[in-house]
């Protein structure tokens, strides 16, 4: 089904989105140090 295709990218978008934040507090915080 198309909606579960979409459903599917839209979580994946959020999941990138988590591990590039994360990945950005990490590295900030590494470097403030």
């Amino acid at each position: 089904a198309k909606w579960m295709d979409d459903v599917i990218k839209a979580c994946g978008r959020e999941l990138v989105r988590a591990q590039i934040a994360i990945c950005g507090k990490s590295t900030l915080g590494k470097r403030s140090l």
